[in-house]
């Protein structure tokens, strides 16, 4: 009997959890079934996102397929660009500022697993900022305005404006300027 009512309980709790999500699941779903035309990436799955509860500013491309677990806290800038296959959890407010460009395949992580229970931060790229194909941004990830991170990076902490970094763990290699700021 005490079998019963745990199951009961999880079956409860996991329903309870779905309807939290419905959302999310619905918009994000919907926007991933959509065939992945630049004009579907620009004026569609931006207005999707929305209805699934991220905060998005127009105009922005974004690829399919997206994987978000939460839209509620998703910011993303006019002129962004999100490539395919990346996935956000969406715990905390993840942002991704005016015109920062996000490669394939990246991860926005912003939960940590730890014995004591959940480390929940949130995740932030700035205006301009470049990240490469299959990055990763652990939680509590900064990442500065037109800063770029190297593909196949792990960012874990804060990488500052104008800056390349690159690697596991990602590490500064080199500032960057513009020609006409040399002087």
């Amino acid at each position: 009997m005490a079998r019963t009512g745990s199951l009961s309980r999880l079956f409860f709790r996991c329903l309870a959890e779905d309807l939290r999500l419905w959302r999310t699941r619905f918009f994000i779903g919907l926007a991933n079934l959509l065939p992945d035309f630049t004009t579907v990436a620009i004026f569609v799955r931006p207005v999707l996102l929305r209805l699934a509860g991220a905060e998005v500013e127009f105009p922005c491309t974004v690829h399919s397929p997206l994987f978000v677990h939460d839209a509620s806290g998703l910011k993303i800038g006019r002129y962004a660009f999100i490539n395919q296959g990346c996935r956000m959890e969406g715990r905390k407010p993840i942002t991704i500022g005016e015109g920062a460009l996000i490669g394939p395949f990246c991860c926005f992580e912003n939960v940590n697993h730890r014995p004591q229970g959940s480390e929940e931060l949130p995740v932030c790229v700035g205006a301009g900022a470049w990240i490469g194909a299959r990055c990763v941004l652990l939680p509590g990830s900064s990442v500065g305005s037109k800063a770029v991170v190297g593909a196949g990076s792990v960012v874990r902490g804060t990488v500052p404006p104008a800056q390349l970094w690159a690697g596991v763990p990602a590490s500064f290699r080199k500032s960057l300027t513009d020609p006409g700021e040399e002087k």
